[in-house]
């Protein structure tokens, strides 16, 4: 572990007051959003996003419906964002708001889960195969304004027997 101690941590839905935090906290982010994509997302129904804090905001978790197609008949919902400030990391937060996420789009009646990860990424990659992600082999290219082409696989998460 990490010397930081987490004291009062605070879990609570993001507003559209919280977009200038999360566009500077998502400046070291592996998935990031544009800055004008924020406020859509934090004024839509459809997408949820779930902030984490002490004395100030460091991790967050956005879900949604997924762009693409889920299994066979499946409505899919999307982990299209997580991130936790380094110095915040390995004291489970990622796992708490990955599974508060989760279980959001249980709630909304998705019937399975994606998240895309660069395999590069190992600490994501084993968080969510400790939530029994599997991959089915999906793979895409992702391009992001200003960074480099990454290459990401998807994990995918049956949401019919998850609590």
């Amino acid at each position: 572990m990490n010397g930081r101690a987490l004291k009062m941590v605070a879990v609570r839905r993001a507003t559209s007051d919280d977009l200038e935090a999360l566009v500077q906290l998502q400046g070291n982010a592996e998935i990031r959003f544009p800055s004008d994509g924020w406020l859509p997302m934090l004024r839509s129904t459809e997408f949820f996003t779930d902030l984490a804090e002490d004395m100030q905001l460091f991790g967050f978790v956005t879900v949604g419906p997924s762009k693409l197609a889920g299994l066979a008949g499946e409505s899919c919902g999307e982990v299209m964002g997580l991130y936790i400030k380094p110095d915040y990391r390995r004291h489970g937060m990622g796992k708490r708001l990955l599974v508060r996420g989760l279980t959001v789009l249980k709630r909304r009646g998705f019937d399975s889960a994606r998240i895309w990860l660069s395999p590069a990424v190992s600490p994501a990659v084993k968080l969510v195969r400790t939530l029994d992600f599997k991959t089915d082999g999906t793979e895409r290219y992702s391009n992001e304004p200003g960074r480099s082409t990454r290459f990401e696989v998807a994990y995918e998460l049956s949401l019919t027997d998850y609590f």
